[in-house]
């Protein structure tokens, strides 16, 4: 055990490692001893006296499976029949997706087994759902009330934390450029386990790309790129190939201006090209491609940034201010005069999340193993509480803008003004290319070539499929030519949720119209593919019909799943 003054986690149910926290009432203020659970058993845990409480941080993972590290300790307490903790007190919170069955089951069968052996519960247990990506928002509602106890019940007082950095920007006139950080993307290692899986980043040459569908809000995009320059990057059919997306210049620049970096760091189209300088990893760089500083913003988050105000009228608004794209410049009423001088950069890397990349491969390995394709939407929506201010999706909008870079006639600008830095970091992807790598799926065709398949996806879920099929009622074309062309052997089956009609109709609705032929063909031994949104793949599950027959595919591993939400 060791011990720590404050405890702010970043919380995420898909890699959390879950925790034991023993909080005493005779220590300082916010002192703690943090372990890991694997650490833990039923024996160790009835040693802790009631002048202490356990604080149980516990993750459920697909189909209510616990995280590597609580194993150990979850088969143990299952087990365990005499075992007394009339001694413990203790509070929990359970990090979930509601879109899967087994929502939050091992903080469930955890509490249960606490209760069961005479442990008292202190508050009610506190549920993350991942679903509409409200883990940070349900752990503060929680943690307000686990520090309200803290506050009136063991009398400890609460008193802001100061930022303490993890690391410092220092200017260093003794390296050479061979010493410098030139821009290639690579892998983290932080965790082995993710980029197990994964081949090395490369830049991609486009080498055909063209929009399928268009309307007020959505571009739907089919893009080629050419493998043929990157020999070692191989896929099969069902990979992924993750494009690294680039923010929009827009958001880049606003958030240089308002912490004062503008002048200092100006934009790529004002930046001098040929200084070798010019491609260091500045705030701009960092900004641009290896943050997510678009997305959205914790309430946590909020709060502590109020020790950064540049004034006290900013520093008393941040503390009722609730979530917003735009929070430090709304925050100072867009004054181009006030900036976030106080923010240090070591902050802001610390609470931003790194830029991930995103999407499936929609052309078959056995026809097409070298042009290897992908299908993407881009959508707009407004914010809710300002319906002027547009929310652009990141990597889909970034890939509409290069795709009209390239047509022939003459580029074509972004249906809501979007311009990007397309040449990239030290300029490696100029020229019609990007940054993506193949990440290897468990996502695959049967063996057997005459095993039947039902593949049940909404919107670009079906990209996946296009590739199964060797050649999204978006390919309706090249769709309707197979099915002809297969006679009989291929059935597409369409849902349209958003043509004005009376009734929308969803995937979900066309599965429980025809469970009696899926079931058929189940029973034939058929395997069953789900790809799209997790909530869609929920209301499949949902069917009664499908639960039936569902937890039976899935233990024979007839049951595949490509979701993502």
């Amino acid at each position: 055990m060791y011990l720590c003054r404050q405890w702010r986690p970043h919380l995420s149910s898909n890699g959390l490692p879950d925790t034991l926290l023993e909080l005493s009432q005779l220590a300082k203020p916010t002192s703690y001893a943090d372990q890991p659970i694997s650490d833990c058993d039923p024996e160790t845990i009835a040693l802790i006296p009631q002048t202490k409480f356990a604080i149980f941080i516990l993750s459920t993972f697909g189909e209510g499976d616990s995280s590597n590290n609580t194993g150990s300790f979850w088969e143990q307490i299952l087990k365990s029949q005499d075992i007394s903790l009339s001694n413990l007190h203790y509070v929990a919170f359970g990090l979930s997706n509601s879109n899967y069955k087994y929502y939050n089951r091992v903080t469930d069968v955890v509490d249960e087994a606490l209760e069961k052996f005479g442990a008292r519960l202190l508050m009610l247990v506190g549920k993350a759902d991942d679903a509409d990506g409200a883990t940070e928002e349900d752990f503060m509602a929680w943690k307000d009330d686990l520090f309200s106890i803290f506050r009136k019940d063991l009398r400890l007082e609460e008193r802001e934390v100061a930022h303490e950095p993890t690391l410092s920007a220092v200017e260093d006139g003794s390296l050479e450029p061979v010493d410098l950080y030139h821009g290639k993307l690579v892998h983290t290692r932080d965790n082995a386990k993710v980029i197990a899986p994964c081949s090395s980043i490369k830049a991609l040459t486009i080498q055909n790309s063209r929009e399928l569908f268009s309307s007020s809000s959505r571009n739907c995009i089919h893009m080629e790129l050419d493998l043929n320059d990157q020999l070692e990057l191989h896929h099969k059919t069902g990979d992924h190939l993750a494009v690294w997306p680039t923010n929009p210049d827009i958001e880049v620049e606003r958030l240089l201006r308002i912490l004062g970096l503008g002048e200092i760091f100006p934009s790529p189209s004002n930046r001098p090209i040929l200084p070798l300088r010019s491609r260091y990893p500045t705030p701009d760089t960092l900004f641009r491609y290896h943050l997510e500083i678009c997305g959205p913003i914790s309430r946590g988050s909020i709060l502590s940034l109020a020790q950064f105000a540049p004034n006290p009228s900013v520093k008393t608004y941040l503390t009722a201010l609730s979530r917003d794209n735009r929070l430090l410049e709304i925050s100072i009423g867009g004054d181009p005069s006030t900036t976030w001088y106080k923010l240090p950069l070591s902050y802001l890397i610390k609470i931003l999340l790194r830029t991930q990349p995103r999407y499936s491969i929609s052309s078959s390995s056995v026809l097409s193993p070298r042009p290897s394709s992908i299908t993407a939407l881009d959508s707009t929506s407004p914010l809710p509480n300002a319906p002027t201010y547009l929310i652009h999706s990141l990597t889909t909008s970034y890939l509409l803008v290069l795709s009209q870079s390239l047509i022939a006639s003459g580029p074509q600008p972004h249906p809501h003004g979007l311009t990007y830095h397309l040449t990239g970091p030290s300029n490696a992807p100029e020229g019609g290319k990007l940054f993506a790598h193949i990440r290897k799926s468990k996502f695959k065709l049967p063996t057997l070539a005459s095993c039947p398949l039902i593949m049940v996806a909404a919107s670009t879920g079906l990209a996946p499929f296009r590739a199964f099929i060797t050649k999204h009622f978006i390919y309706h074309a090249e769709i309707e030519e197979m099915e002809r062309a297969l006679d009989g052997r291929l059935r597409i089956v369409t849902a349209f949720s958003r043509i004005n009609r009376a009734k929308k109709v969803y995937v979900q609705d066309r599965v429980q119209e025809m469970d009696a032929e899926a079931l058929r063909l189940l029973s034939e031994g058929a395997k069953f593919y789900i790809c799209g949104h997790a909530s869609m793949a929920r209301e499949v599950r949902k069917r009664q019909e499908v639960k039936e027959w569902g937890e039976g595919v899935k233990r024979r591993a007839k049951w595949q799943e490509d979701i993502s939400g």
